[in-house]
């Protein structure tokens, strides 16, 4: 289901339909989607409050197995069942967690497993917590596939029993789910050096991936990172986000980094230019305090690298600039989602998107080949499709990128 079209109480309302359930585990990938399952638990359903698998895991461990004893014993309430679990994958996929269950002779018969952004679960780290004698199972993602990582994404697909359902981004627009969109975008150059770099990693990467030699096509997965970061942090998007927020001023807007070093100046000219912005990372400790402060209006814009790219839900943001991307679509697919969310007063949503070409016409496939995907994927839902192919195709003719490319 598309980012924003209601996965978590689609999941709750699977729960609360099915009869006799004993136990409910719900895995996400950060705490703050956690936090937020929480609050929808208690908003939403009847059922009784969760145990939270977050902190010092002794404390919501000993409760968990409590718990479970007294009903493996039938002598917990009937009334209070089910009992549910809600934690990150980091905590319910540890070999303590797994100890637990087995110590207290397995899971509970009518267990139901609820994995949100489900692909994560495929990471070779995570795979503990798809165990088998969860009779229920329920996977939710707006991209099921673990992009570079075939056999993590047959393992989800094939534990969850497929995709099952699917509501996508243009019904959900259709419908009224989600709002409109326009699509912006704006093109920053290489500079010579970086282009240098990318030129000479690229040669290197060729020969690295063709290799049989396993160690070589590793180095090669490595070195495609440090070219997709020449990309991301290309030194010229500093000054075409000043020009962004001068057409495009935040008020509640999602801006989109390389790193740190990226978030941390773009939050200095965001600053300097009299706005509200504060850096989102995982540098900074008071992100919930940053969440609130940016839902209540005080602060116009919040820098991030990746930390908003999943499960926040902020309806009323209505910008997301993409300072950097990398090539995977489930991140940039997420990004758009995190400003589609309908809200009252909000007519559409502004997505600007920055483009990175070289600075000659020379072999520029290479770098432009993920950015004109994006481009695409973006431009194609949006309400001014045919205005954002016209505007960027003047830039790109002499690159060798045709209507074809871009539509």
């Amino acid at each position: 289901m598309a980012t924003g079209t209601g996965k978590t109480i689609t999941a709750l309302g699977g729960a609360a339909n099915l009869q006799k359930l004993n136990l409910i585990v719900i895995g996400a990938p950060t705490n703050e989607i956690v936090q937020q399952w929480i609050k929808e638990l208690r908003v939403r359903t009847t059922f009784h409050p969760p145990i939270v698998a977050v902190g010092r895991s002794e404390e919501w461990r000993e409760e968990l197995f409590r718990k479970l004893w007294l009903l493996k014993h039938k002598r917990y309430p009937i009334e209070k069942l089910p009992i549910i679990i809600v934690g990150n994958y980091g905590e319910l996929s540890k070999y303590t967690v797994a100890q637990l269950f087995e110590d207290v002779g397995g899971l509970p018969k009518n267990s139901l497993f609820i994995g949100d952004e489900v692909h994560t679960t495929g990471a070779k780290t995570y795979q503990r917590l798809l165990r088998e004698d969860f009779n229920y199972r329920l996977g939710l993602s707006a991209t099921p596939i673990r992009k570079y990582d075939e056999e993590g994404t047959e393992l989800v697909l094939e534990y969850f029993g497929g995709i099952v359902y699917e509501f996508l981004l243009e019904k959900a627009i259709a419908v009224g789910i989600l709002c409109e969109y326009e699509y912006h975008v704006y093109v920053a150059e290489l500079s010579d050096d970086e282009y240098d770099d990318f030129k000479e990693l690229t040669a290197k990467i060729g020969r690295l991936l063709n290799s049989k030699d396993e160690e070589e096509h590793e180095q090669g997965k490595r070195l495609a990172i440090r070219r997709a970061n020449i990309l991301k942090s290309a030194s010229s998007k500093l000054s075409v986000l000043d020009s962004i927020i001068r057409k495009h001023p935040p008020r509640k807007a999602m801006v989109y980094c390389a790193d740190i070093e990226q978030a941390t100046e773009a939050s200095r000219l965001l600053t300097h230019q009299g706005f509200r912005a504060a850096r989102y990372s995982s540098d900074d400790v008071n992100r919930k305090g940053l969440l609130s402060e940016f839902a209540s209006g005080r602060l116009d814009a919040l820098v991030a690298v990746k930390c908003l790219d999943e499960g926040v839900d902020i309806p009323e943001t209505d910008l997301a600039i993409i300072l950097a991307s990398d090539s995977s679509e489930r991140q940039f697919v997420q990004r758009r989602g995190r400003i589609l969310r309908a809200s009252a007063g909000k007519s559409f949503a502004t997505l600007v998107d920055v483009l990175v070409v070289p600075p000659s016409t020379e072999s520029a496939q290479s770098v432009l080949k993920s950015e004109v995907r994006r481009f695409a994927e973006f431009a194609n839902s949006a309400r001014n499709r045919m205005v954002a192919v016209n505007r960027l195709i003047h830039k790109l003719e002499p690159y060798g990128i045709s209507h074809s490319d871009l539509l």
